[in-house]
């Protein structure tokens, strides 16, 4: 079930009750980066105490940060007093919209195989996969 939410600001509390009783799984869906939409409604949800339980398993989708090279620095490490963390650097190649879509992980067929895996339906994710490949 899809539930767009109108706004970011603010945060319809009552569409997120609604959801994680009515649901085994939340994802959340965005075309931004960590620390969006996602991130807020996670906040809220701690704060009401509707993680307590694990009844709902909730998933932040999102365009992962970046920084450049294989050591790469975190932008805020040096003010934070932390050593340089070692990530895994991919760039999405300039591309259509669809293209870097699912390059990101945020195509359809990505959130179904994420919604499956949070269900224990594993089997289903290899023909999610396998339909994606003969279209």
């Amino acid at each position: 079930m899809r539930s767009p939410p109108r706004f970011m600001k603010p945060l319809d509390k009552e569409l997120i009750r609604s959801l994680a009783a009515s649901h085994q799984v939340l994802i959340t869906v965005e075309e931004g980066s960590i620390g969006g939409f996602g991130d807020h409604v996670l906040h809220s949800m701690a704060l009401e105490g509707l993680l307590d339980t694990g009844k709902v398993r909730v998933r932040p989708l999102v365009i992962p940060d970046r920084w450049g090279g294989l050591e790469a620095e975190h932008p805020f490490s040096r003010c934070l007093g932390y050593l340089p963390l070692l990530l895994f650097c991919r760039f999405i190649d300039q591309a259509s919209q669809t293209e870097q879509i699912d390059e990101a992980g945020l195509a359809p067929h990505h959130i179904e195989s994420t919604a499956l895996r949070l269900l224990g339906r594993h089997a289903e994710i290899l023909e999610t996969y396998n339909a994606k490949e003969v279209n």
